[in-house]
């Protein structure tokens, strides 16, 4: 039997980036802090960073070693 492929956060991020039709989303970091991907023009994903562009203006620049997870509204998973 196949093991299941692991998929790394940075490779969901980018997966649900540019997923048509577009899914909001949010990042939550480690420490709890959370930040919402309303568009996919609000997000870019590097190597080792996400910058985010957060609905009311300027950018957050995340480390990939600490995000904590991807929230998917129930019922949105692409």
């Amino acid at each position: 039997m196949a093991e299941p492929e692991e998929i790394s956060l940075l490779d969901e991020i980018q997966r649900l980036a540019v997923h048509d039709p577009f899914v909001p989303f949010a990042i939550v970091m480690g420490s709890g802090q959370r930040y919402d991907v309303g568009s996919r023009d609000a997000v870019t994903v590097g190597r080792s960073i996400v910058m985010v562009v957060p609905h009311g203006g300027g950018h957050q620049m995340l480390r990939n070693t600490q995000i904590g997870e991807i929230v998917v509204p129930p019922g949105d998973v692409p």
